[in-house]
């Protein structure tokens, strides 16, 4: 075989590639697919011969290398080196020319060396002329301290990402004891200017991602608003059929975007998900009876707070109830409202637009359809045509900031559905043109059935209902409060501390003891939980260690869920570790698992789930910032997730990452700013997961960001990689 060429398939694995009708790369990802036997063979031929295929592109390299004729080839040739082969290619030159001196190769040697000095020459002009490393120069060499912060609030743009800090601490060198000293003081100034070093600061929320208002790189067109279909005829009886063709804008009967759909069929089969997994909580049936009874009296309803400020109303159990109803109504004969099923959607604070409803579109048009739609963009009117052949549905949109991401939702849903949205904003309560339920703090007898569920046991005389009902009142009857300190309480190695316990609560509640000099935004702070949760947090039977894991989950996506083996990698522990660590939080009610506690046994330990309140996530953000380790453990969440998205991608199985795009997301928002090769890495490996989904107008957004930042701060290669990304995005 030809050095250069890389491994042939097998005769039987290739005549099932050729029979899957396999033309090219995309038609490639569709065939696997579609045929799971045919992805693992293909998955196992590549990974038998991983280093064959590598061997096959480094020597490619090598020889396209030996071609080079002048400098302008030679930038054109190392711009197309694949980055993952870039440090190996470096290698794999000086180990030729060595070789070659060591041998006589004068042939080699005038073929290889002119050139690895040409290409040595241009690397270190490329990182001579970064925009980075000249600023880093500039601030390292300032004659004082005062001088080198002027330097810094002159380059500030230039100098607050972590990429700069990173080139600083690991590039920049000296041979003379007075050189490392300065590097050392400038290492440290800058961490302390960024504000990287440990001390209180405000862990302001995330903000929400770019979004853009054209829907360009969809279709080609300037205005795709309209319904827009592909062919003669979308639906047909029970069938929707859709063609090879390209976006053409119809008249009002199209029903659906279509951008390139793959000739299928499309049958017609209503199956509804299940609803939420359902913690163990309190039935809380009064509330559940009057929201059922709104329900039965108007088409939406919003469940919010009783509190005179917004931030007063998190933690008080909002979720819980609407998990409650839906667990209620789920296909109980009793609840022939919504005998076709429930649409539970999570949507938080990251997703406000219209434009962001569209995967939420493509999801529920996927409970009608059998068939694959990845890469069909539904508009509202298509969805409501699909979901009015079941139409008694309960749809929930769970935590939800803005009334513009509801109002395309509601466009899709039949007229018999009904709407329950549950917000802590009172512009979506009052705006939302519906009833309002203004869920309040737990009742008595609500509160003493919560002791009872967490700990297993009630209070029985008179002096045990006392400590209970007064450790209640100290924290208002607040729901995640008490949640939490009986989470502590069960911490205990035995139930006679439960009492000592409580009153320690108490007392420290009755002093105000909060946590000293954090700083949180006003409506992400709340006194009863932070009281409740300081207490837990500094008690002694919580390790250092502990400590440490719980503040450094602060650092993924606000209101999103994560799997184990991610902590595990954030952590840098084993994912039985982190299970188990994961499991103690649980317990303690400082996160929640999303998984039935029945039905633990038959997932993978690594891919079951967790979520942290928002509350609590807030406060450990903040503590994760004051110690200084927000920036190292931002790094790794954004490592981890680009790495897991580049395997999954590989494996052309990127649709095995559709749950963690929550986390992807927040991954590009710090690396956008800080980390511009970690952003473009995330670009290119989510774009097909984003395609598929309904989430193109994010890739759009953020490769706009990147070639805005790679013009700023990066080097040319950066800006022609951000460029070609740009360019597949609009296709």
């Amino acid at each position: 075989m030809d050095d250069n060429a890389a491994p042939s398939f097998p005769p039987e694995l290739q005549a099932r590639i050729i029979a899957a009708g396999v033309t090219d790369q995309a038609s490639l990802q569709i065939a696997l697919e579609r045929d799971p036997e045919l992805r693992a063979a293909y998955v196992e031929f590549l990974d038998a011969h991983r280093d064959e295929f590598a061997q096959a592109t480094m020597n490619t390299l090598v020889n396209a290398f030996a071609q080079v004729k002048d400098s302008a080839q030679l930038a054109q040739f190392w711009n197309q080196v694949p980055r993952e082969f870039e440090q190996p290619f470096l290698d794999t030159i000086q180990e030729r020319i060595a070789d070659a001196e060591q041998n006589g190769d004068t042939e080699t040697l005038e073929t290889l060396k002119p050139r690895w000095d040409g290409l040595q020459q241009l690397l270190q002009q490329a990182q001579d002329t970064s925009p980075v490393v000249r600023a880093l120069f500039e601030f390292v060499q300032a004659p004082d301290e005062a001088a080198a912060r002027a330097v810094f609030e002159q380059q500030r743009a230039l100098l607050q990402p972590f990429e700069a800090q990173r080139t600083l601490d690991e590039a920049f060198q000296s041979d003379s004891p007075e050189g490392q000293q300065r590097l050392a003081e400038r290492r440290a100034l800058l961490r302390t200017l960024r504000g990287a070093s440990p001390r209180a600061v405000s862990a302001a929320p995330d903000a929400a991602p770019a979004t853009h208002s054209s829907a360009v790189m969809l279709s080609g067109m300037t205005d795709v608003r309209g319904d827009v279909v592909g062919g003669d005829k979308i639906i047909h009886g029970d069938e929707i059929v859709g063609e090879t063709v390209n976006l053409t804008k119809v008249g009002a009967g199209g029903t659906l975007i279509v951008n390139n759909i793959y000739e299928h069929a499309l049958e017609y089969e209503w199956h509804p998900p299940s609803p939420q997994n359902m913690p163990l909580v309190i039935p809380r049936e009064n509330e559940v009876g009057e929201v059922m009874q709104l329900l039965d009296e108007h088409d939406a309803v919003a469940i919010g707070g009783r509190a005179v400020a917004v931030q007063g109303m998190a933690g008080i159990g909002k979720t819980t109830l609407a998990k409650i109803l839906a667990h209620k109504v789920h296909r109980k004969p009793t609840f022939p409202q919504f005998a076709d099923g429930i649409l539970w959607t999570d949507i938080g604070q990251a997703k406000r637009t219209r434009e962001q409803a569209q995967s939420i579109l493509n999801e529920w048009a996927g409970y009608a359809i059998r068939g694959r739609i990845e890469g069909m963009h539904f508009t509202p009117n298509a969805v409501r045509q699909l979901l009015e052949k079941n139409p008694k549905l309960l749809v929930i949109l769970d935590n939800v900031w803005s009334l513009d991401i509801v109002h395309p939702l509601r466009e899709a849903l039949p007229l018999r559905a009904r709407l329950l949205v549950t917000t802590r904003s009172r512009d979506v309560m009052n705006g939302l043109d519906g009833a309002t339920f203004e869920l309040d703090k737990l009742s008595e007898t609500d509160a003493l059935a919560l002791v009872k569920l967490r700990l297993k046991w009630e209070p029985a005389t008179d002096v045990e209902k006392q400590w209970v009902t007064a450790l209640c009142r100290a924290l208002n009857y607040h729901a995640l409060a008490l949640d939490v300190a009986l989470g502590l309480m069960r911490r205990q190695p035995v139930p006679a501390m439960w009492r000592p316990t409580a009153e320690k609560i108490i007392q420290s509640v009755q002093h105000g003891e909060q946590f000293d000099r954090l700083v949180l935004p006003a409506d992400e702070r709340d006194k009863n939980v932070e009281r409740a949760l300081a207490f837990s947090y500094n008690d002694t039977t919580l390790s250092e260690t502990a400590r440490a894991r719980w503040r450094a989950l602060g650092v993924f996506a606000l209101d999103a869920p994560f799997e184990t083996r991610f902590a595990a990698a954030v952590w840098e522990c084993d994912e039985a570790t982190a299970y188990q660590k994961l499991t103690d939080f649980h317990n303690g009610a400082l996160v929640t698992s999303l998984e039935p506690a029945s039905h633990t046994e038959d997932i993978e330990l690594a891919t079951l789930t967790w979520r942290q309140h928002a509350l609590l996530r807030g406060y450990a953000l903040a503590l994760l910032r004051a110690a200084g380790e927000w920036e190292p453990a931002a790094a790794r969440h954004a490592q981890v997730y680009a790495d897991a998205m580049r395997r999954a991608d590989d494996a052309q199985q990127y649709y095995t990452m559709r749950n963690s795009y929550p986390q992807l997301q927040h991954a590009f928002g710090w690396a956008i700013d800080q980390d511009l090769e970690r952003a473009q890495d995330l670009i290119d490996k989510c774009a097909n997961l984003q395609e598929a989904f309904g989430n193109a107008l994010d890739n759009y957004a953020w490769c706009v960001r990147a070639l805005q930042l790679a013009k700023t701060r990066g080097m040319p290669k950066d800006v022609a990689r951000a460029q070609d990304s740009l360019g597949n995005a609009l296709l």
